[in-house]
């Protein structure tokens, strides 16, 4: 994988690096391990905004992380797992999702003014990944807030069908078969066998009294 500094345009606002003491000082108070390349990224420039590909980023000094998480309630109703660290310049949040993996987070967006586990939109596997894929054209701001009448690439596709899944599945543990249903409903022709049958189920248990 490309170092992230290196996916970066020219045109992107860089800062003075970060020092690796008030990492390593984050990482103990969030009891969380920051990816290497973001590390890397912050030690060459703490923060720093502009726009890659269609998408813009903004991402905050280390020194505001720990304060904005807790004055935007993002750790409020994210939870600790969760770490934003930056916006798209607007109402949406650039952030770490640990929740399902403590070593390996997701690189992830959700509106400051939804906070919640069902709205987030997973970008890529990990940052480096995520600016990549907005370089290429294959994530912008538009991705996760596409109009329907728009014609998608397989990539936006594919990233949009993986989000979907992820949602139902949190609808399927809590046993909200409804909202299950609605969500699966959005790509039938994309089921699996074993989705088929957890419908069939969700649709049993409905029709009981």
């Amino acid at each position: 994988m490309t170092g992230l500094i290196n996916i970066l345009p020219p045109t992107f606002n860089l800062s003075s690096g970060a020092k690796s003491t008030d990492i390593s000082d984050l990482e103990k108070l969030i009891k969380l391990k920051l990816p290497n390349d973001y590390k890397d990224f912050l030690l060459i420039s703490d923060g720093g905004e502009g726009r890659i590909g269609s998408a813009y980023f903004l991402f905050w000094p280390i020194s505001k992380l720990y304060e904005r998480n807790h004055s935007a309630n993002i750790f409020n109703y994210m939870g600790e797992q969760f770490l934003g660290i930056g916006t798209n310049g607007g109402g949406e949040c650039y952030a770490l999702d640990y929740t399902n993996d403590r070593e390996n987070p997701k690189f992830v967006v959700v509106s400051l003014g939804d906070l919640d586990h069902s709205e987030k939109f997973i970008i890529a596997d990990s940052i480096s990944q995520g600016l990549e894929n907005a370089r290429n054209g294959v994530f912008d701001d538009s991705t996760y807030n596409e109009p329907s009448n728009v014609i998608l690439s397989k990539e936006i596709l594919d990233i949009k069908l993986r989000n979907l899944r992820m949602k139902a599945d949190a609808k399927w543990k809590e046993k909200n078969y409804k909202e299950y249903i609605k969500i699966m409903d959005e790509f039938k022709s994309e089921w699996t066998d074993s989705e088929i049958k957890k419908i069939q189920y969700s649709k049993k248990m409905l029709s009981e009294p």
